[in-house]
């Protein structure tokens, strides 16, 4: 009896190496993933003077990503619940590293937006089943919980670190490198201001939210979360022309992220309670889908808030600086206002005490 309850641990041991295993790869492909949207942003200005392309064809280098990570999001995941997680996976980050060496040896602006475009065909079919093997692999709250705030925490590192990495790339070698990676204030200056956001995200989904997970529903995080978030971006709203970062933007982008690091593993856990784990890929994939169209309506909304309202103040003979700070005013409150929406929204329409389901398999 010993020696068989000996060998069942062994197993049991051997079996949960594999799952965490198979865990850091899923991390750090999503970690990629994320590098890639934010390392190219940096080096957009050294690609367009040496391509030579135009200002109205310039925004195609990240549109073309992100029509082709979009795009697959739905499809990608049910595919994975019909094939296989692992085939989608794999053939995602196969034609995601092909592409990324290929966008490095671009040699004219049409070589790379086409390059740029199946990067996030790759991007996407890795991407909309992976959170689907992650609920799959972890069924214990405890363990999915502590996975779920590491998924959070590769994200946060990931935005961090391809600003960082796109400003010194580009600055020291040349914008080709960008791409190798995945086979007032200057940009570099720039990402390390933002540096606090992205830790605080990290560290409360890597150490706060796994423990806040097995003791309090969705709806109390994602509330929480929001409004942690509702007030950084509050406090955004009063930033003065000539603000002090100790005083002015360290406490705003901090409330952000340790918010943020609450709110995306919540929302990554809430959309997929799945009564069966063969839908898992597609609540994935309609999950990736929802953040992908709510990061660009969101972009797109609050840009043109701010150009208006910069323009319309221009227009009354306002100074460039101050005009510009207030339009950034004005997208500051409208993004609070939208956060506090979606907190209102979570409070009424999701259940009080709804703990986190373990999807079972039929």
């Amino acid at each position: 009896m010993g020696m068989v309850a000996d060998g069942r641990g062994i197993v049991a041991e051997q079996s949960s190496r594999r799952r965490w295993f198979a865990f850091a790869v899923l991390c750090g492909m999503q970690t990629m993933i994320v590098i890639d949207v934010s390392i190219v942003t940096v080096a957009l200005p050294t690609i367009q003077r040496d391509l030579d392309i135009d200002q109205s064809h310039l925004s195609w280098v990240i549109n073309a990503y992100t029509i082709g990570f979009g795009g697959l999001l739905l499809l990608a995941g049910r595919l994975g619940d019909l094939i296989g997680r692992k085939t989608v996976f794999i053939a995602g980050v196969a034609a995601f590293t092909g592409a990324s060496a290929l966008s490095g040896l671009a040699w004219s602006q049409e070589v790379l937006i086409a390059t740029r475009f199946f990067q996030g065909v790759g991007a996407g079919l890795a991407y909309a089943v992976a959170i689907g093997v992650v609920i799959t692999l972890f069924t214990e709250p405890r363990e999915r919980g502590r996975a779920l705030g590491l998924v959070g925490f590769a994200q946060a590192a990931g935005a961090s670190a391809g600003i960082i990495l796109g400003g010194a790339i580009s600055h020291a070698m040349s914008w080709h490198w960008v791409f190798y990676v995945n086979a007032g204030y200057s940009p570099l200056d720039a990402a390390f201001s933002l540096m606090p956001l992205a830790i605080a995200s990290a560290l409360t989904s890597l150490t706060l939210y796994p423990r806040l997970a097995t003791r309090f529903a969705s709806r109390s995080l994602l509330v929480n979360g929001l409004t942690a978030v509702t007030g950084g971006l509050l406090l955004a709203t009063r930033l003065p022309t000539d603000p002090l970062y100790a005083v002015d933007i360290l406490p705003a982008i901090t409330l952000v992220g340790a918010g943020s690091g609450i709110v995306m593993p919540a929302v990554i856990a809430t959309s997929m309670t799945v009564p069966d784990l063969r839908d898992a890929g597609l609540a994935s994939g309609v999950a990736a889908t929802s953040g992908m169209v709510g990061d660009t309506a969101g972009i797109v909304i609050l840009t043109t808030a701010a150009a208006a309202h910069t323009a319309t103040l221009l227009s009354g003979g306002s100074q460039p600086l101050p005009a510009l700070n207030d339009g950034f005013h004005v997208a500051f409150g409208i993004a609070a206002a939208l956060a506090a929406l979606a907190a209102a929204i979570a409070s009424l329409l999701l259940r009080r005490h709804a703990p986190l389901s373990t999807p079972v398999p039929r």
